[in-house]
């Protein structure tokens, strides 16, 4: 686990059920993104774990079964989510944002 974070806010985090998928099945593959891209500790600046799920994410959205995970909404929602846990952790800097390093 990536002793740089906030376990407190990431397990929070990471057990949310709705990423805006539809599906249970597309839901938890976009939450084993979100997970992906944090347990591995990618350094102190937020840009190396938005880079990993956007890229996870669009492997992801390739499957048929999961073309959704091109949407804006689900990405928002995975976006928004590493960003409150990194600016929990105190790797975000002031007035980062996580659309300063994918869309």
């Amino acid at each position: 686990m990536n002793s740089r974070l906030n376990l407190e806010v990431y397990d929070k985090m990471s057990n949310a059920k709705d990423w805006a998928m539809f599906t249970k099945t597309g839901n938890k593959r976009v939450q084993g993104v979100f997970e992906q891209s944090l347990k591995k500790d990618r350094g102190s600046s937020a840009k190396p774990y938005f880079t990993f799920a956007s890229q996870a994410v669009d492997k992801l959205s390739k499957n048929k079964n999961f073309q959704e995970a091109m949407d804006s909404e689900v990405r928002r929602t995975l976006y928004n989510r590493i960003q409150y846990v990194l600016e929990k952790s105190g790797i975000l800097e002031f007035g980062e944002n996580w659309d300063d390093h994918v869309w």
